[in-house]
């Protein structure tokens, strides 16, 4: 399965080229839940998880794109001094799949491990042969500025979590399992 931003989102998060002067972070659990870019011109784009089932025990979260802030108070504030406008907005696809787990991992497992599978995240190309269930999904963006770097959003493997770069709540994560694709030529 396929689950790619509809043209709206894409739109959305086109707009985040005309600068950001505040990122705004929210939290529902552990982890980031939603992330709200206030814009130059005070439009806001929130990102956020969906969940998506695949197949009975798969599902993925690939982004939702909106224009609404969120109703709760932010966790985390930064705010962005000079404004300067985006030089770069790529969206982040990755793939996730479900293979049968191993016998390690089936000793791990409490209670009947029989037809047990474990899930996975990448590129495309690491998904092995025998994936059982699979998806691609946009999965995050990355933005780059001259003056403030990159900055990068992601959904987690886990239900409605969110990867952030310079949160003090996000887990860490690894960009490599990441493909990505410039807004500019969507």
């Amino acid at each position: 399965m396929i689950f790619e931003l509809s043209a709206s989102e894409k739109l959305l998060l086109k707009r985040l080229g005309v600068g950001i002067s505040k990122i705004m972070i929210f939290k529902m659990g552990a982890y980031p839940s939603a992330v709200s870019f206030v814009l130059n011109n005070n439009e806001i784009i929130t990102i956020k998880g969906k969940g998506k089932d695949v197949a009975p025990r798969f599902e993925v979260f690939p982004i939702a794109v909106t224009n609404e802030l969120f109703s709760s108070d932010p966790e985390q504030v930064i705010e962005i001094e000079n404004n300067n406008k985006c030089l770069q907005i790529e969206k982040l696809q990755k793939c996730e799949w479900e293979i049968p787990s191993s016998k390690n991992e089936k000793e791990l497992t409490f209670g009947d491990s029989t037809n047990a599978t474990s899930q996975y995240e990448g590129r495309c190309e690491d998904m092995p042969n025998n994936a059982i269930n699979q998806a691609i999904l946009d999965a995050g963006i990355r933005i780059k500025s001259n003056e403030d770097g990159t900055f990068v959003v992601a959904t987690s493997m886990f239900p409605f979590s969110l990867y952030v770069s310079e949160c003090e709540f996000s887990e860490s994560f690894d960009l490599s399992i990441y493909e990505y694709k410039s807004l500019t030529t969507l």
